[in-house]
């Protein structure tokens, strides 16, 4: 499995820049540079095959899995649909999730939206677990959070 390894961690700017060719904002006094990781590792067993990632990978089967958990525990005096609404080019399905108070049509017709997107491009883990990040938020301060949040966008 994926595990966390290495020391010495150092994320720091380097001395590379941006070619002379290359699109730079005029507006901002400041130019762009380059960053670079340096970290140390060291391998227990020769022979083994090691994959380095900048963040654990989030799976399609781990982001199903966490939808069906975040949907039990949505409170009954809430309203939500899961949808699907297309599917991308890998063939996966594409889904909305909407949660809202209850309220009539005009109530509901009439409240800002709030859109949460992550992971826009497969590689993308990190938005994966931004997004889980937040779902884990939700379960730990789920009523207060919901109602507060709900409250802020009622007409």
């Amino acid at each position: 499995g994926w595990v966390r390894v290495g020391d010495s961690v150092c994320y720091y700017r380097n001395l590379y820049t941006p070619g002379e060719d290359a699109d730079v904002d005029e507006s901002k006094s400041k130019r762009r540079g380059f960053y670079s990781i340096r970290f140390n590792m060291t391998f227990r067993n020769k022979g083994d095959i090691c994959y380095f990632a900048y963040h654990f990978p989030y799976t399609f089967s781990f982001l199903k899995t966490s939808i069906s958990r975040c949907l039990s525990l949505i409170p009954s005096n809430l309203y939500y649909s899961y949808d699907f609404i297309g599917e991308s080019l890998g063939g996966n399905p594409l889904t909305l999730l909407t949660v809202t108070a209850e309220g009539s049509r005009d109530q509901v017709n009439n409240r800002d939206i709030v859109f949460l997107s992550s992971r826009v491009h497969p590689g993308e883990s990190n938005a994966s677990w931004m997004m889980h990040g937040r779902c884990l938020l939700q379960k730990k301060r789920y009523f207060d959070m919901w109602s507060f949040f709900l409250r802020c966008f009622e007409s």
